[in-house]
C-alpha cells in the first residue's frame, strides 16, 4: 500500500508486489563513524541512587500489586529532563522502559508498560510527551521498535510474535504481521555452539502448522532493505534453544516467509533462570547483521559470543557467522543493538555485564566497528543496571538507551572523529550544462544517504550523460573513488535528480537530505534612499532568513560592491573580508526560522546605477539554492 496507510492487516508489502523504492519513509539514520565518544562523565548529583526501584522483574511486580489492591488505571506521568552532563537522564520515572526507536526529527519513541497494558510513547528531542498509545496487553512482556520505510511507519514485535505497524503522527496502531501464521522454513540452521549446519527442526519446530501451539518467544528486532527485498532480522527463543530468524519479502514474492538461521545447542540447566532473556539483532547499512547468542553456560551463567554474518548468509551455503567476541574471555551479552550509517554497532549489554568491561560493568553500552575488530565499553558505574535497547539520534550524535530497573531513558553524547568537508549540493538544473572534464587528479566522494529511501548514484560523463554507479540504500554510506572535474548526481529511485555534487581535491562528504528536510537558506534586501543623489548615502538592508527544518551551520554572507562607490562601511565589518570588490562576511549559525539582518553603507560617487549583489552559503547542504542570491538596483542622479 505504497503512499496511503494500511486499513487492514496486510503481510505483503503491496496488493500486487513491492513498493517502488522511492516510497516515501521517515527514518534516515546518518552520519559519520563515532569514535572517542565517552570522555563524559555522567553529573553524579542527577540521581539518588536510594530512591531507586532495583527489580528484576519491576512491570510483573506492579501488575500483581494493581490486581492485589484494586488499583485504577492512570494516565502515565513523567518527568522529562534536558540531556546534559552527558550521559544524562533524557526521560526520568517512566516504569521499567524497553524498545526504543527515534526518527528522522530526532523524536524519540519507546514501549513501556501501565499498570494495564503496554504503550507506545512519542517523546520530542526535549524530553516532552507528543503522544502516548496502548500497544500490547499484558502477556505483550517485551516489544521491540524498528522503523520500516517503505511504509513510513514504526514496526512494534511482542513476545508473542506479532508485528504492528504505528503510524508517527497519530499512534495508529495496526496488526501487520504474525510470525506465528508466516509460512517457516526451519529445514536447516547453523549451530554456534558446534560450528554444524544442523536439522534446524529439531531444535526449533515450525509454528505455520498449529499456530495456536508455539511456545515460541520473540526478542529484538532489526529491518534491512535492498532494492526491492526487505528483511525482518528476529531473534528468540524455544523450550531454552536461542534462534536467529529472517522474515523475507522479495518484489517476487512479496509475502514474507520465515527461515530459520542460527540456533545454539547450550542450554541453560537452571530451567526459568534470569539470564534466559532475549537476546539483541542489528542490521548495518552494509548489509552485515550483529547479534550474540550463548556459547555455553556457567554456574547458571551465559557466555555469549558476538556473530557477525551477511544478509545474504544461508545455513547451507554460508559461509558462516563471523565470531567477534571471546567466549574464553567472558563472551558479550546483548539485550538491545542498533547500527549507524558507518556501519559501527551499539549493544545495551543488560544487567549481566560483560568481563572484557570491567567488574562494574552491569548495563554498559558497547560499541562495535563494522568489521567487528574494535570493540568498546563505556559502563555506567551505577551498580545494577539492567540496559534493554538503545537508539540513535538521526544525526548519530546521540544514543538513548533504556534501563529497565531505573526506570529511565539515558542519553549519551557522541563526538565525531570525521573531519572531511562537506560538499555543497549544486542545483539540479545544472545538469544540461555541467559534464565531466578530462586531467583531474584523483579524489573521492563518501556518499551519505540520510534519506529513508533507496537513492541512485550516477557518475555525469565527458558528454553530460548519466552513468548509472549502482543504488544507497536508506542509511547507507559508500566511499566513490572519482577525480576533480568529475560531476556526480544522486537521484530517486525513479531518476528524479535530488541533488549534483563537484568533487573537489581531497576526500568530502555528499550528504543526501530528503527535500524539505534540510537547510533553506533564502537572502533578499532592500535599498534606500532609491532613486538616490551623487554625495548621499545609500543603504542596503540585507535580509537572510532560514526556512528549512534544519540548522543552518557557519552561514556566510557575500556582497560584490557596486562600482564607483565610496566610504564603505557594513554590519560588523572587522570580521569580514575584502577581496577585490566582495566583501565576505560570517553570519554565524541560523536554526530553523530565524533571521539575521546586515546593513551595507555606501556613498555614490557618479550618475547611473548602482548593482548590489548578495549571495548566501552555509556548511550544510541547502535544498533549495534558487534563492540564495538577491540583486538590487538602484538609480543614482
Amino acid at each position: 500500500m505504497c503512499g496511503r496507510r494500511r486499513s487492514t492487516a496486510d503481510t505483503s508489502l503491496t496488493a500486487t508486489g513491492v513498493c517502488p523504492s522511492g516510497s516515501e519513509g521517515s527514518r534516515p539514520d546518518a552520519g559519520p563513524k563515532r569514535g572517542g565518544m565517552f570522555m563524559h562523565q555522567r553529573a553524579g548529583a542527577e540521581i539518588s541512587h536510594s530512591i531507586r526501584r532495583f527489580s528484576l522483574f519491576p512491570h510483573a511486580a506492579l501488575l500483581a500489586l494493581a490486581v492485589v489492591i484494586g488499583l485504577t488505571p492512570t494516565a502515565p506521568a513523567y518527568a522529562a529532563a534536558p540531556v546534559a552532563g552527558e550521559p544524562g537522564v533524557f526521560v526520568s520515572n517512566l516504569y521499567t522502559p524497553d524498545g526504543i526507536i527515534t526518527d528522522s526529527a530526532g523524536n524519540v519513541y519507546v514501549y513501556h508498560p501501565t499498570i494495564d497494558s503496554w504503550r507506545v510513547t512519542k517523546f520530542r528531542a526535549d524530553g516532552t510527551v507528543v503522544w502516548s498509545t496502548v500497544a500490547g496487553g499484558l502477556l505483550d512482556v517485551s516489544g521491540r521498535l524498528s522503523f520500516f520505510p517503505l511504509l513510513s511507519d514504526l514496526l512494534l514485535l511482542t513476545e508473542t510474535g506479532q508485528i504492528s505497524t504505528i503510524d508517527p503522527e497519530t499512534g495508529l496502531v495496526v496488526p501487520w504481521l504474525n510470525l506465528l501464521t508466516a509460512p517457516w522454513d526451519t529445514s536447516a540452521a547453523y549451530d554456534v555452539r558446534t560450528g554444524l549446519v544442523v536439522p534446524g527442526n529439531l531444535y526449533v519446530p515450525s509454528c505455520d502448522a498449529l499456530p495456536v501451539l508455539c511456545s515460541h518467544k520473540f526478542g529484538d528486532l532489526a529491518v534491512f532493505t535492498r532494492g526491492g527485498t526487505v528483511d525482518l532480522y528476529i531473534t528468540g527463543h524455544y523450550s531454552g534453544i536461542r534462534f536467529v530468524l529472517r522474515a523475507r519479502s522479495t518484489a517476487t514474492d512479496p509475502v514474507f516467509r520465515v527461515k530459520l538461521l542460527l540456533v545454539s545447542s547450550a542450554v541453560n540447566p537452571a530451567t526459568g533462570s534470569f539470564f534466559n532473556y532475549h537476546r539483541g539483532i542489528a542490521a548495518n547499512s552494509q548489509g552485515k547483521v550483529l547479534t550474540t547468542l550463548p556459547f555455553e553456560y556457567v554456574q547458571g551463567f551465559p557466555i555469549d559470543v558476538a556473530l557477525l554474518f551477511d544478509t545474504s548468509f544461508d545455513p547451507l551455503t554460508g559461509p558462516p557467522p563471523t565470531v567477534i567476541s571471546n567466549p574464553q574471555a567472558g563472551g558479550l551479552t546483548s539485550k538491545g543493538m542498533a547500527a549507524d550509517t558507518a556501519g559501527n554497532f551499539y549493544v545495551a549489554s543488560g544487567a549481566v555485564g560483560n568481563a572484557f568491561c570491567g567488574l562494574d560493568s552491569s548495563g554498559a553500552l558497547v560499541t562495535i566497528s563494522a568489521d567487528g575488530q574494535d570493540i568498546r565499553c563505556r559502563t555506567l558505574g551505577l551498580g545494577l543496571a539492567d540496559s534493554r535497547d538503545v537508539a540513535l539520534s538521526p544525526r548519530n550524535d546521540r544514543v538513548y538507551m533504556t534501563v529497565t530497573n531505573l526506570n529511565e531513558v539515558l542519553a549519551f553524547q557522541l563526538q565525531s572523529t570525521s573531519t572531511a568537508p562537506q560538499l555543497r549540493a549544486q542545483n539540479c538544473s545544472q545538469e544540461g550544462t555541467l559534464r565531466s572534464t578530462s586531467g583531474g587528479t584523483s579524489t573521492a566522494i563518501r556518499f551519505v544517504n540520510q534519506t529513508a529511501q533507496e537513492v541512485r548514484l550516477f557518475w555525469l560523463d565527458y558528454d553530460g550523460q548519466r552513468r548509472s554507479y549502482g543504488f544507497l540504500a536508506p542509511g547507507g554510506t559508500r566511499v566513490q573513488p572519482t577525480y576533480t572535474g568529475h560531476p556526480w548526481l544522486v537521484a530517486n529511485a525513479s531518476g528524479q535528480c535530488l541533488a549534483i555534487y563537484l568533487p573537489i581535491a581531497t576526500q568530502a562528504d555528499a550528504v543526501i537530505t530528503t527535500p524539505g528536510t534540510g537547510a533553506d537558506l533564502a537572502v533578499s534586501q532592500t535599498d534606500s534612499p532609491d532613486p538616490a543623489t551623487v554625495g548621499t548615502e545609500v543603504i542596503y538592508t540585507v535580509t537572510v532568513t532560514n526556512a528549512g527544518s534544519v540548522t543552518a551551520t557557519r552561514v556566510s554572507l557575500s556582497d560584490t560592491v557596486p562600482a564607483g562607490v565610496s566610504n564603505i562601511r557594513c554590519t560588523d565589518c572587522a570580521r569580514c573580508s575584502f577581496v577585490g570588490k566582495t566583501l565576505t562576511c560570517p553570519l554565524g549559525d541560523l536554526t530553523p526560522g530565524a533571521s539575521a539582518t546586515w546593513l551595507l553603507h555606501v556613498t555614490p560617487a557618479q550618475a547611473g546605477a548602482l548593482t548590489n549583489t548578495v549571495r548566501v552559503t552555509s556548511d550544510t547542504v541547502d535544498q533549495n539554492q534558487a534563492n540564495n542570491v538577491s540583486t538590487a538596483t538602484t538609480t543614482v542622479r
